[in-house]
């Protein structure tokens, strides 16, 4: 089963509509922004760091992290 490493209720709705079943897991991530980071790299480093911190609990599991 997928992991959503995100509480992002319209990702859920996504994944819904095309008929993927997943469970939500939150990543317990520090989301600060690292001081001159371009938007377009924090929410890459976001994404991955959810996705990573998700994975370590479900090993074997497929994850998707995913920020905006």
């Amino acid at each position: 089963m997928l992991v959503l490493a995100s509480q992002s209720p319209r990702r859920a709705e996504l994944l819904r509509q095309v008929d993927i079943p997943f469970r939500v897991q939150a990543a317990d991530i520090d989301e600060t922004p690292l001081p001159q980071e371009p938007a377009a790299d924090y929410v890459r480093r976001m994404a991955i760091g959810k996705a990573q911190a998700v994975h370590a609990g479900a090993p074997g599991r497929l994850v998707v992290g995913a920020d905006t």
